[in-house]
């Protein structure tokens, strides 16, 4: 997989343990509206020693024309994270095209990982939720902390 692909006037850049990326990740992460992982900003320590982890497959920082817009990553069961700092049809829509044409799923494990992606949403984000639907993603689940 390249490092850094360039679709319309998309550009996706695969994540580096820079410095330069480790902040632009952190800004990103301060901004954030919606999370699922996280109920408190961690230390810019922290997210450094997770950056450097890189806990992902795949890990894109997201660029419209020049500007930084958000980032997407791929774990390895198959779920997706979307982050953008404004949710639009055309950027999520790109996003998941972008993901379809470069990758293919993990292989299946019953009852453990499925043989698609799934995108897994903020049950709060609901402007996420229907611009899924209206690019004909379909729900699949709703899960709720205990």
């Amino acid at each position: 997989m390249k490092k850094i692909i360039t679709n319309n006037n998309f550009t996706y850049k695969s994540v580096k343990p820079t410095n330069v990326q480790t902040k632009i990740l952190y800004d990103l992460l301060k901004n954030r509206k919606f999370s699922i992982s996280h109920e408190n900003l961690p230390s810019y320590k922290n997210h450094s020693l997770f950056v450097k982890k890189n806990p992902y497959k795949h890990w894109y920082i997201v660029y419209e024309d020049l500007s930084i817009i958000g980032t997407f990553y791929i774990k390895k069961d198959n779920s997706v994270g979307l982050n953008y700092k404004k949710q639009t049809t055309k950027i999520v829509s790109n996003t998941i095209s972008f993901i379809k044409q470069n990758f293919l799923p993990s292989n299946p494990i019953s009852s453990n990982i499925p043989p698609f992606f799934y995108i897994n949403v903020p049950f709060s984000n609901k402007k996420l939720q229907n611009i899924l639907i209206k690019i004909k993603l379909s729900p699949i689940q709703v899960s709720h902390k205990i």
